[in-house]
């Protein structure tokens, strides 16, 4: 989905082009916080509004192309940093998402005091954990105050099974494919291949598991082909054994 005002740019039916739009400075994160909980809102509405959309398309498509081809009793979301607080506050809001991941996304809206009843899956990279450390001397530029009792709050209350994996390496613009773009600067002790294949495995283990019901050996712990990758047992909860 390309949201308005919050993606690089957006093109209307009608032609009209809709470019990204950079949001005020706040004097507290109190401020900012509430600023990211109406913005998700509406990036949360543009999803279930995209739901509406395909079941419409499903019963009578007006081109003919998507009618009775969805299985939209299977329909997961993800997504990467606002996108990933996009995807986590729609779980809260619509159940026909029967799973969500989120690449290190905050948790604005709804989804801070609700139990989520869907398979959540969230990828943190261990740059932005530093942070954590309340004796940290710097904070990554994506960190904030309210996240960790936040993530705390939907990791600890939900109502399915949650994972929390945590990779070493990377950083907040690991999850996307900057690594191909300048491995030099952006792969950080591996390669950009495998930068991205990181990201790909467990996203792919996460959707076949919860949406197609197969077993998969990534969630089940380590892995030797992803050494940097690391569940924690806090938040790594099996809830459910017959989810499918």
């Amino acid at each position: 989905m390309d949201h308005p005002y919050t993606s690089a740019r957006v093109t209307f039916p009608d032609g009209r082009k809709v470019s990204y739009e950079a949001g005020p400075e706040f004097a507290t994160s109190e401020e900012l916080y509430q600023y990211n909980v109406e913005g998700v809102g509406i990036r949360a509405a543009d999803a279930r509004f995209v739901l509406d959309t395909l079941e419409q398309w499903n019963l009578n498509d007006p081109n003919q192309v998507l009618e009775g081809r969805l299985d939209l009793n299977h329909t997961g979301m993800m997504g990467h940093s606002y996108g990933g607080a996009t995807t986590v506050e729609a779980l809260a809001q619509d159940d026909r998402l029967r799973a969500g991941l989120s690449l290190e996304g905050g948790f604005w809206g709804s989804v801070s005091t609700t139990a989520l009843k869907q398979p959540f899956m969230y990828i943190m990279s261990g740059e932005t954990a530093k942070s954590f450390d309340p004796n940290a001397s710097a904070k990554d530029n994506v960190f904030y105050p309210e996240f960790e009792p936040d993530l705390d709050r939907v990791m600890t209350s939900s109502l399915n099974d949650t994972y929390y994996l945590m990779v070493e390496n990377f950083f907040h613009q690991s999850f996307t494919d900057i690594s191909l773009i300048s491995p030099k600067l952006f792969a950080r002790g591996m390669t950009p291949e495998h930068n991205v294949d990181i990201t790909r495995s467990y996203a792919l283990a996460f959707f076949d598991r919860y949406l197609k019901g197969e077993e998969q050996p990534l969630l089940q712990g380590s892995s030797a082909q992803f050494p940097e990758a690391t569940y924690d047992a806090t938040y790594t909860k099996i809830r459910n054994e017959q989810t499918q």
